[in-house]
């Protein structure tokens, strides 16, 4: 049964202070407690017993907590590859639910030595590979049962953005990337997980670039949305930095109504498959 975040040294002061309630219709009640500190966040199951535990470096993992926690690994043998994988809270969480077949992947030296850290610190060096490299490059003739990625999608005009937040010009660049790379390394019931800011336009069009869905869509995936929640950006600064942008690309997004006076916007973790629901039916009843 799932269980509320609650108590003050639990994640829900976390949760609090970005301004997402254990009440809010934005977040769902979650599976597990959480305990946080400074540098790590530790999960915990219902009878209160460590499950893993991870450092982060710039600020709580929110996004790979909100993602992490809904996809749970089928009997069988799974290929998960973790893109962008950052302190690894992605892979790690599915691991300790029994998958041992993760990929983690990130470009960036430094988070690849932080989430080897976290893999190690879990005792999850059978179950988990770290690999420095450019998203799904590595992986193109692979076949992947899942595709997981809290990827950069801030816009920003700058030629050599910070490669962690910021995407390119419209903040689609990396997602853009990850769907056509996924489609080429995903089995034919494989699914691709996002968390994605809402002022990108994840349903509907925020402006007059194409939302998220349709460019699932276009790409021949069936999206929907698992989870939404709140964030505020008074505590993120990258996103204060993309501000102005994110106002001038979709001018009708929850940042450019309400900013200054609410400071929050919405996020979405989003579930991509390649069949639709007849045919995930129709595959399961042919298992049976």
């Amino acid at each position: 049964m799932n269980r509320l975040i609650s108590g003050a040294s639990k994640i829900g002061r976390l949760l609090l202070a970005n301004k997402i309630s254990r009440h809010s219709p934005f977040l769902e009640p979650l599976q597990f407690d959480y305990e946080v500190s400074s540098s790590l966040l530790q999960c915990l199951d219902t009878n209160g017993r460590k499950l893993y535990q991870v450092e982060f470096r710039e600020g709580p993992p929110v996004g790979g907590l909100a993602i992490a926690e809904l996809v749970t690994p089928k009997a069988g043998t799974m290929r998960i590859v973790d893109l962008g994988t950052g302190n690894g809270i992605i892979s790690i969480a599915i691991a300790a639910r029994g998958c041992d077949s993760i990929l983690a992947v990130d470009i960036s030296e430094r988070d690849c030595s932080l989430a080897s850290g976290n893999v190690r610190r879990n005792h999850k060096e059978h179950a988990i590979d770290v690999l420095r490299g450019d998203l799904a490059g590595p992986l193109m003739d692979k076949a992947i049962d899942i595709v997981i990625s809290n990827p950069p999608q801030l816009p920003t005009d700058v030629a050599e953005p910070d490669k962690r937040n910021f995407a390119g010009p419209t903040g689609y660049e990396v997602i853009d990337r990850i769907i056509s790379q996924s489609k080429t390394c995903l089995i034919p019931s494989g699914e691709l997980w996002l968390y994605v800011l809402g002022f990108l336009g994840v349903e509907k069009a925020t402006g007059s670039l194409p939302c998220l869905f349709e460019r699932l869509r276009s790409a021949g995936f069936h999206p929907r949305v698992k989870r939404r929640l709140r964030r505020t950006y008074s505590r993120d600064t990258s996103v204060l930095e993309a501000l102005p942008l994110i106002r001038a690309l979709y001018p009708i997004s929850d940042v450019a109504i309400n900013f200054p006076n609410a400071g929050y916007y919405e996020a979405f973790v989003v579930c991509a498959s390649q069949r639709n629901h007849e045919e995930r039916e129709q595959c399961r009843g042919d298992v049976a």
